[in-house]
């Protein structure tokens, strides 16, 4: 029944709006018709049909421009994609509020994006069931509390429920075709008279809603230089003039008309997005986010640089818009504050002691025990404000390497995964569901199941080979990777040796990190007697693990081990795996090259021993590479 009642309502609108469209484009060509036969020997009605005809051409060649659909949109407006292994929290709490309210309107999960701009606003775009995407400024990302934001978000999913995006999205063009002729007069004439008579700037913002300078049109000036070509060529061409001034003056009529039809279609279906917000939170949380667009100060920068730009105000009637009590003819949207008392009718805007705490509200109290988010936020908004070269690509992990960095995170954690262990797993997988985004968690599941049928050291390979660089990530992000793999090896209470080498190889990696160059091991001329004690716990935990703790096997290979190294010490096992590898490791780097190159020539003939166990292969691999990759 609710979907009937959607697509009769749509059916309505749209009826509405071909009707609107209809008449300006009648009264448009008639008027135009009537001013070009009195200007020509022509027919009316053939200028008439030739209007209508030039008019639906232009409709046809923007919807041409446009059949990309949501990607002509985004692409035009600056919006960057958010890419599915995105684990940045700011960015990730933003997935798992668009999959809460696109599963509460039942609808189909939409394409997210984020623009780069500081005011909070968003928007929803539909040519389609499935074509539909959500893109918020990544002001609405971090300045919103999680409950502010699920209320914008339900705001668009609305639309997106109700179809109004369609329709707004058939409006660019048809826009476009009432707007053609105005814009044809107002280039012929200001090519001639722009010398004399300016940009006619104020003119431009009245018809169209926004100024030709940024776009360039009647750039190009005649007799620069030369003051009397100029007057000559206005002398010449007068007629052309003044036929070009009329055929902008009956496009006016078109332009302004379509203004008022596109805004009169926009604005009607605002109140309806907004009750259905409230429904769908389950409270008035729109409010808020109403309150803190009217109140908080915006990007003046963004603002100066787009705002008044005319592929901007091409889908102005897609955003939010901060009207608070003025209205106007051409307002796309409700006045702000008539909609807060749609809602809530006694309400009055705060007093400036309040401005401040809105601004610095970035948290539900749910949310305050989140220590990484709320470090997330306060971060990102301090370095939005003070850091000139802020880039939100690189920030908030945005970029084509950050994909890849994720992707290749999803199979680190992976690898973690219990392959055997049914219980453990089970308990792994609910907690990596509690801590990744929904389509990190989905690619983390496919790879444990390809890495379920792999051995011990194949998973730890497959570790080694695919751990990302993460120099450009955020510590909170660079310590929270290394919490998680340790928490997912803690679930069963105990920490295999294969276990013991892979977070070894992470901590170590991440340690790494924004070190440059290489070690200089002319400076460690330390020999192996210097650190005989270790390296003999080292070899004898060593060669006990190789022989699966058969004792009489694992001496006489320490021994022999001891004899080429020159090692006096005697075999000892009665000591602790863990504790022995943990403080000899850091020692190798210690060592002298010829020293080095003696022990690693030791593990790689170890290696080569037939019918090695799985803990002796995942020892003997981190073993062979303590000097050129982990140190």
């Amino acid at each position: 029944m609710k979907n009937w009642e959607n697509r009769r309502s749509y059916l309505l609108q749209s009826s509405i709006f071909i009707l609107a469209f209809l008449a300006v484009y009648t009264i448009t060509s008639i008027a135009m018709g009537l001013v070009l036969a009195w200007a020509t020997p022509v027919d009316a009605w053939v200028w008439i049909v030739i209007c209508n005809v030039f008019m639906l051409i232009m409709v046809w060649t923007k919807f041409v421009e446009m059949r990309e659909g949501v990607d002509y949109v985004m692409q035009k407006l600056g919006a960057i994609e958010i890419n599915q292994f995105n684990q940045h929290p700011i960015v990730a709490r933003y997935m798992q509020v668009v999959t809460e309210m696109s599963v509460a309107a039942g609808i189909l999960l939409p394409r997210l994006f984020i623009l780069p701009s500081y005011d909070i606003n968003a928007f929803a775009i539909a040519t389609g069931k499935k074509d539909t995407a959500i893109a918020v400024t990544e002001g609405s990302i971090s300045r919103l509390t999680r409950s502010e934001l699920q209320a914008l978000i339900g705001h668009e999913i609305s639309h997106i429920l109700h179809k109004d995006p369609i329709l707004n999205f058939k409006l660019i063009g048809w826009l476009y075709g009432l707007q053609s002729i105005y814009l044809y007069g107002y280039t012929m004439f200001s090519f001639f008279t722009r010398h004399f008579m300016g940009d006619f700037d104020t003119i431009n913002r009245f018809c169209l809603g926004y100024s030709m300078r940024t776009i360039g049109a009647g750039t190009r000036e005649f007799g620069d230089g030369n003051s009397l070509f100029p007057v000559f060529i206005m002398i010449v061409m007068s007629p052309v003039i003044i036929l070009s001034l009329l055929i902008m003056c009956v496009g006016a009529i078109g332009a302004v008309s379509a203004r008022i039809v596109k805004a009169i279609i926009s604005r009607q279906r605002e109140y309806l997005a907004d009750s259905e917000s409230v429904r769908f939170v389950r409270g008035r949380y729109i409010v808020q986010v109403l309150e803190k667009i009217a109140l908080l100060e915006g990007d003046e920068e963004q603002y100066n640089t787009t705002a008044l730009d005319a592929t901007h105000q091409e889908f102005a009637h897609f955003y939010l818009q901060n009207y608070q009590e003025k209205t106007s003819i051409f307002d796309t949207h409700p006045p702000i504050l008539k909609r807060i008392r749609k809602i809530q009718p006694a309400y009055r805007f705060p007093g400036k002691s309040m401005v401040q705490v809105l601004d610095q509200k970035f948290v539900d109290s749910s949310e305050k025990d989140d220590r990484i988010l709320v470090s997330a936020l306060h971060d990102y908004a301090s370095s939005r404000i003070n850091n000139a070269s802020h880039n939100i690509v690189i920030e908030l992990g945005l970029d084509k390497n950050s994909q890849n960095i994720f992707m290749k995170l999803a199979k680190c954690y992976a690898a973690f995964i219990a392959p055997h262990d049914a219980e453990t797993r089970q308990k792994q997988l609910d907690y990596l569901g509690s801590k990744l985004s929904p389509q990190l968690f989905n690619f983390v599941t496919r790879e444990a199941s390809r890495l379920e049928k792999m051995t011990d050291l194949q998973r730890l390979q497959s570790l080694t080979n695919e751990l990302p660089k993460m120099d450009h990530l955020a510590k909170f992000q660079i310590q929270d990777i290394e919490d998680i793999c340790q928490t997912l090896i803690d679930m069963d209470n105990k920490v295999s040796l294969s276990e013991y080498c892979m977070i070894l190889i992470v901590r170590v990696h991440i340690s790494k990190i924004g070190k440059e160059g290489t070690l200089d091991y002319s400076t460690h001329l330390d020999s192996i007697q210097i650190f005989e004690k270790p390296l003999s716990q080292l070899l004898s935990m060593t060669t006990t693990i190789i022989f699966s703790h058969n004792l009489e096997s694992a001496k006489r290979c320490y021994d022999d081990v001891a004899e080429f190294l020159n090692i006096q010490l005697p075999f000892n096992n009665d000591l602790c795996w863990q504790e022995v590898f943990d403080e000899t490791l850091p020692l190798m780097k210690g060592l002298s090259v010829p020293d080095q190159a003696k022990l690693e020539d030791v593990f790689i003939q170890l290696n080569e021993m037939p019918r090695l166990n799985s803990d002796g292969q995942c020892l003997l691999f981190i073993l062979q590479r303590a000097f050129n990759f982990l140190y």
